[in-house]
């Protein structure tokens, strides 16, 4: 998500709500450009601010999600201990005669 633009929109935003509001209650002029200025600048701080909190979220996000070369990485550690599992597990031929003894429990 782009940021750059969020002061920017906030500041217009509030501007435009306070400029509806002196024509409405009909201001005089000089106290209607104060306002509106002041509004502007205060609301581009906040803007601001939140684009910073915005950037910051969205960097930890990213870090917490792991990359595709990450991903695979892992997948070919997992794939290659599971080969060695299978390998240490493989049964030897045999002549095809595996008698089990069987130990009477009771002597």
């Amino acid at each position: 998500m782009k940021t750059k633009y969020i002061p920017a929109i906030i500041m217009l935003a509030a501007g435009l709500i306070r400029a509806i509001a002196g024509v409405f209650y009909r201001q005089d002029i000089k106290d209607f450009l104060w306002s509106i200025l002041i509004v502007m600048v205060i609301f581009y701080i906040i803007g601001s601010v939140v684009k910073v909190v915005l950037d910051k979220s969205m960097v930890i996000a990213e870090e917490e999600e792991p990359a595709e070369d990450d991903v695979d990485i892992v997948l070919d550690d997992a794939i290659d201990a599971e080969d060695k599992e299978q390998e240490n597990f493989e049964q030897k031929p045999t002549d095809g005669f595996d008698f089990v003894e069987k130990v009477n429990e009771d002597e």
